[in-house]
């Protein structure tokens, strides 16, 4: 099994990862539950906007997919 990690900046093809990445996240942290078009919404938003922040991904190389990501915003 290959363990290779590439690190890139997100896409809009990554909306739905980062959605539900943060979906866990506010479920384990807060015990929330965020509604997924309201949080589909904000993710597109900064994915577009990238002068408010930016979205990085961790991505298994090997499969191909997601396995992590990480919310950068100016203030």
């Amino acid at each position: 099994m290959n363990h290779e990690i590439n690190i890139r900046l997100a896409e809009m093809r990554d909306a739905d990862a980062l959605v539900r990445f943060n979906q866990a996240m506010a479920r384990e942290t807060e015990a929330l539950e965020l509604d997924f078009e309201v949080l589909t919404s904000g993710v597109e938003n900064l994915l577009k906007q990238r002068e408010s922040g930016f979205y990085v991904i961790a991505e298994a190389v090997e499969a191909r997919e997601a396995v992590g990501s990480l919310m950068v915003t100016y203030e």
